[in-house]
């Protein structure tokens, strides 16, 4: 899968990414590091621990990752379920939960199939 393809799949901005960082040789770069990022891993672990203080500085975490990476899809999610553990909505949060773990599996596939 070329990174036009990647970008398509996870519903990603490939146009607005490569205009930050230049080159498809850097963009993939920073995409092989995201497979290498702990924010999923550590906001998983505190939904399910209901620990929704960590919780939301993972999701904070993703969210900006996603948004240097051009990761739209993902963004958005983590940015709501974000948003609602800032309000200490932790009913929305848990409902989120799923979306996002789902996306970011799709996110992950993607960036696993690129050439």
């Amino acid at each position: 899968m070329n990174l036009k393809e990647c970008f398509n799949t996870f519903g990603g901005n490939y146009n607005d990414v490569i205009l930050r960082l230049i080159t498809e040789e850097r963009v993939k770069k920073f995409l092989l590091i995201f497979l290498k990022d702990t924010s999923f891993s550590e906001l998983e672990s505190a939904m399910e621990c209901k620990d929704y203080d960590s919780a939301f500085r993972a999701a904070h975490t993703l969210k900006g990752v996603c948004a240097n990476l051009g990761i739209e899809k993902l963004g958005k999610l983590s940015s709501e379920i974000t948003e609602a553990l800032r309000e200490k909505d932790n009913a929305t949060a848990n409902k989120l939960f799923p979306q996002v773990s789902q996306c970011y599996s799709i996110t992950i596939d993607a960036i696993n199939q690129l050439d």
